[in-house]
């Protein structure tokens, strides 16, 4: 069986929406890192709402949290809030996620 993604990146020049909701089943239940390049006011607006839905937290490439009503960039990447990993402890926390908890856990230690 090939294991879920832990980072899925979006860019198909217009249908971005259109690839959030048919992989919601695997966005809320695996929550995977996502990098999206947006393309057009439509997509921004509709994407925006999608990852709203599926609890996810938007940020600009630099990292800024953006919560803004509309989005602005074309270019964002989105991570499953914390809250929304915490609410249901038999899912998977994202490997990259996994990843950095389990380094600070290990500097904590040493």
């Amino acid at each position: 069986m090939v294991p879920a993604p832990d980072l899925i990146k979006i860019d198909v020049e217009g249908a971005e929406y259109l690839v959030l909701e048919g992989a919601r089943l695997l966005l809320s239940q695996q929550k995977p890192m996502l990098f999206i390049a947006l393309h057009g006011a439509e997509q921004k607006r509709r994407s925006q709402k999608a990852l709203e839905r599926l609890d996810y937290q938007i940020f600009d490439l630099d990292g800024s949290a953006l919560n803004t009503p509309v989005l602005q960039d074309d270019e964002i990447y989105a991570m499953p809030k914390l809250a929304s990993l915490l609410k249901n402890p038999s899912t998977p926390l994202p490997g990259l996620l996994q990843g950095l908890i389990n380094s600070a856990i290990a500097v904590f230690w040493s």
